[in-house]
């Protein structure tokens, strides 16, 4: 499975206010974001990604278009997994040996091919005597 984490950060700067919220408390700067960065990490090599920068007015609404934009691309790279793995939840029999799995649910493991890189299904019995690659 894909592990994506997204790293990003804010830059400000205090704006001079001349406003009073109430009578004890008065606001006398406030944080104005000027810029951002951001990168996508994942420990899949199909998704890399460099720093994306963004200097100016709207970089808020910027970043939140951006990192929506890359949350479908994420969601598109794990739901190829996500069909992978319910597919595997629903097989009945083993790769290897064509036996039926029990309903322990330790009784398969999803396994792949390292030369075609295809997963395939198989009891965990047969799995522990199978050649690896």
């Amino acid at each position: 499975m894909s592990t994506f984490v997204i790293y990003c950060d804010f830059q400000s700067y205090d704006k001079e206010l001349n406003t009073k919220d109430n009578k004890r408390t008065e606001n006398l700067t406030s944080h104005v974001a000027s810029s951002h960065r951001y990168r996508v990490l994942c420990a899949n090599p199909k998704y890399r990604k460099e720093y994306v920068d963004y200097l100016g007015e709207g970089c808020e609404k910027n970043f939140l278009e951006d990192i929506e934009k890359e949350v479908k691309k994420c969601q598109e790279l794990l739901g190829t997994e996500h069909t992978k793995r319910k597919t595997y939840k629903n097989l009945k029999c083993c790769h290897i040996c064509k036996g039926e799995f029990e309903e322990i649910p330790k009784s398969k493991v999803l396994d792949h091919d390292h030369i075609t890189r295809k997963f395939r299904e198989v009891h965990i019995n047969c799995y522990q005597h199978l050649e690896h690659a």
